[in-house]
C-alpha cells in the first residue's frame, strides 16, 4: 500500500513538474514575430517576463492599442497590431535589461510598470491626459511621432483634474508612466536647409538700395560733367542703369529665390516598428528620476539618443526603411557648437549624442573600461534639469561627476575638456 501511495505521490510530481516546465515554455517565453533590426525582416523571439498566457501584459510593460486600458490580445485579427506591440515589448525590454546590467540604479528596480500605446492619435494633456476625441476634428490628430510622458504621480499638478470630466463629459483617471507610438501616415514637411532666409532678403535689400545709389550718383555727374550729355546719357543707359534694373528684379523677384528653401517632401515614421526609438523612449524613463519626461532639450534628447546608440551597438540611428525616411543620427557626425544648438526645435540634431561618444572614445583610449565611462555619463545627469544647456551645465556636469568618481583623475579631466575644445565649446 505505502508503494502504490509513493507512485502515486512521484506520479503527481512528475505532473506538476511538467506542468510548470510548459507553463514557463508556453507563458513566459512565448514567441512571436518581431522586427529585431530596422530595415530586415521580423523574426520568430520569446518574449520574457510575460504575465499573461493571452495578452501583452509583462512585470514592467503592457502594450494597448489607442485610448484602450486593455492590454493587446495575442490573437487580436489586425497581424499589423501584434507585430508592433511584440516588436515594441521586445525592444522594451531589451533596453530595460542593459540599464539593469550596466547601471546602479534603484530608479529602474522601483519604476512603476509602463503602459505603451499604440497607434494613438490624440494629442497627450497635462492635465486631462487625452486630448478629447472632437468629432470632425482630423487636424488634431498626430502622426509619425513618439514621446514619453510622466505619470499623474510624478507630478503633481496632474491631480487636480483626477476625477473630473473633460470637455466631452469623459471622467480622468490617474495615469502611470506612458510611452505614445502614433501611426505612419506620409505627410508634407519643410525641407530643412541651413539657410537664414531673412538674412538673404536682408542682403538682397542692401544691394539693391546700394546700386541704386550708385546710379543716382552717376546721373547727377552727367547734370554737372562737361561734355557731350548725349554721350554721357548713352554711357547711364549702358552700364549703370542696367545694373540698378537687375538689382531691382532680383530683390522684387526675391520671393522666387525664398521659396527655392521652403519646399515641402514626403515625410513618413512609424516609430513602433524602429527599435532604436524604443530604446530612445525607454531611456527618458531611467533619465525622469533627474530628468522630467517631458523635457524635449538638446540635453535630454542628446543623452537618449547617445544610450539608444549604445543599446543598439551602433554610432548610427535611424537609418532608412520601409518604415521611415527621417534623417539618420550619427554619433561621428562632423558637427561642431553654435549658440543655436541650445534651442529646443534643435534638439533632434546630433550635437550631444556625438559629444558624449566623443567622451566614450577619449576616455577608452585613456584605458577606462567602457562600463565606468557609461556609468560617468549616466551618473551626470544627476546635476542636470531641464533647464540645462549645452555651453555650461552639461560641460560642466561631465567634469564635476569626473572629479567625484575614483576611477577618473585630472588627465581624464584634461582629456574631456580638449574633447569639448573640438567641438567648438571653451
Amino acid at each position: 500500500m505505502d508503494t502504490i501511495k509513493a507512485r502515486k505521490l512521484v506520479s503527481i510530481f512528475k505532473f506538476l513538474l511538467i506542468s510548470c516546465l510548459c507553463s514557463s515554455f508556453f507563458w513566459g517565453d512565448k514567441k512571436f514575430k518581431v522586427l529585431i533590426e530596422n530595415g530586415e525582416e521580423p523574426q520568430m523571439r520569446g518574449l520574457p517576463n510575460l504575465d499573461s498566457s493571452s495578452k501583452f501584459d509583462g512585470d514592467y510593460f503592457r502594450i494597448v492599442e489607442g485610448r484602450d486600458e486593455n492590454p493587446i490580445s495575442f490573437k487580436n485579427e489586425n497581424d499589423a497590431l501584434v507585430l508592433k506591440a511584440a516588436t515594441v515589448y521586445y525592444h522594451f525590454e531589451i533596453a530595460r535589461k542593459f540599464f539593469k546590467d550596466n547601471f546602479e540604479s534603484d530608479f529602474i528596480n522601483v519604476h512603476p510598470k509602463i503602459t505603451i500605446r499604440i497607434d494613438i492619435k490624440n494629442k497627450f494633456n497635462k492635465l486631462t491626459h487625452f486630448e478629447p476625441d472632437w468629432p470632425d476634428r482630423s487636424d488634431d490628430e498626430v502622426y509619425n511621432q513618439a514621446y514619453t510622458i510622466p505619470g499623474t504621480k510624478e507630478d503633481g499638478v496632474h491631480d487636480i483634474m483626477i476625477g473630473e470630466e473633460n470637455e466631452l463629459g469623459e471622467v480622468i483617471k490617474p495615469w502611470d508612466p506612458e510611452t505614445w507610438y502614433h501611426p505612419m501616415k506620409v505627410e508634407q514637411v519643410p525641407v530643412q536647409f541651413d539657410v537664414n532666409t531673412q538674412a538673404v532678403a536682408q542682403v538682397f535689400g542692401i544691394f539693391k538700395d546700394r546700386t541704386h545709389d550708385i546710379t543716382f550718383k552717376q546721373f547727377l555727374m552727367v547734370i554737372v560733367s562737361p561734355g557731350s550729355i548725349s554721350e554721357n546719357f548713352e554711357y547711364i543707359m549702358r552700364t549703370p542703369l542696367i545694373q540698378s534694373a537687375i538689382a531691382e528684379s532680383a530683390y522684387q523677384g526675391l520671393h522666387t529665390y525664398v521659396a527655392l528653401f521652403r519646399q515641402t517632401a514626403d515625410y513618413y515614421v512609424d516609430a513602433a516598428m524602429i527599435p532604436e526609438v524604443s530604446y530612445h523612449e525607454y531611456v527618458h524613463h531611467v533619465l525622469s528620476d533627474y530628468l522630467p519626461t517631458e523635457t524635449r532639450n538638446p540635453v535630454v534628447e542628446g543623452f537618449a539618443n547617445y544610450f539608444a546608440a549604445r543599446i543598439l551597438g551602433s554610432k548610427e540611428l535611424g537609418h532608412n526603411s520601409d518604415y521611415s525616411n527621417a534623417r539618420e543620427k550619427h554619433a561621428d557626425r562632423e558637427i561642431f557648437y553654435e549658440r543655436k544648438l541650445e534651442l529646443e526645435n534643435n534638439s533632434h540634431l546630433d550635437f550631444v549624442m556625438t559629444l558624449l561618444w566623443d567622451i566614450r572614445e577619449t576616455l577608452i583610449a585613456s584605458g577606462k573600461t567602457s562600463k565606468e565611462v557609461d556609468q560617468l555619463i549616466f551618473d551626470s545627469r544627476k546635476m542636470l534639469d531641464a533647464e540645462s544647456n549645452i555651453e555650461v551645465d552639461l560641460t560642466a556636469a561631465l567634469i564635476n561627476t569626473c572629479q567625484k568618481v575614483d576611477y577618473c583623475d585630472e588627465a581624464d579631466q584634461v582629456l574631456m575638456l580638449t574633447a569639448f575644445s573640438y567641438r567648438g565649446l571653451y
